[in-house]
């Protein structure tokens, strides 16, 4: 008997069987780590909206439910920073990883979970994607002409967030004016972005 529980045994030859032996099986040692909630999709800066639990589980996967290792959460791959508890005691060998935040490029991310003394667990893909609109970016750079006319180059401006993703789905106004140089702009100062983007 392996799992957590009661198991009943007998042992059988030629159409015999002996009487049932009943035995309780308790968890073993800590020995692994398992993923009880994988992390689902998130956004660049905000906390994950399901967030991770870890289980410490002995050899054959019972959760160690006496354990209270630390268990730490790290990037596995996708790149950018992991913030928040990071670390996390366990609780009758559970894991609860709440407030975590990945501030990152957008795409396909990993989430790797360790703890002394027991194998590490890393969780399936997830997709990050663009956090809340925090800035502007120059996508194009605006080229000149001659005076009164149009410019050859029009400016396009993004709206990112604060690791520079592209918060697609913004539509807010951008005004442009001008820094330096004087003179006076003409035609459409304020442009509703499109898809994050005002031209």
């Amino acid at each position: 008997a392996r799992l957590v529980g009661s198991a009943s045994i007998t042992a059988q030859i030629a159409g015999i069987s002996s009487a049932a032996v009943t035995v309780t099986v308790s968890p073993g040692l800590p020995a692994q780590l398992g993923i009880r909630t994988a992390p689902l999709g998130a956004a660049s800066g905000i906390a994950f909206t399901t967030p991770p639990v870890v289980e410490i589980r002995d050899a054959a996967g019972n959760v160690a439910s006496s354990s209270t290792l630390a268990v730490t959460a790290s990037l596995g791959t996708g790149g950018g920073s992991l913030s928040g508890t990071v670390t996390v005691a366990a609780t009758a060998g559970v894991a609860s990883f709440s407030g975590l935040v990945i501030t990152g490029l957008v795409g396909s991310h990993t989430l790797v979970f360790s703890a002394a003394g027991v194998s590490a667990v890393t969780s399936a893909a997830f997709t990050l994607t663009a956090g809340t609109a925090a800035q502007l970016a120059i996508g194009s750079q605006p080229v000149a002409g001659t005076a009164y006319a149009p410019f050859t180059t029009p400016a396009a401006i993004d709206i990112v967030d604060g690791a520079g993703n592209l918060v697609s789905s913004s539509s807010q106004t951008v005004t442009c004016a001008i820094a330096s140089g004087g003179g006076t702009l003409g035609g459409a100062v304020s442009v509703a972005a499109i898809g994050g983007v005002a031209t």
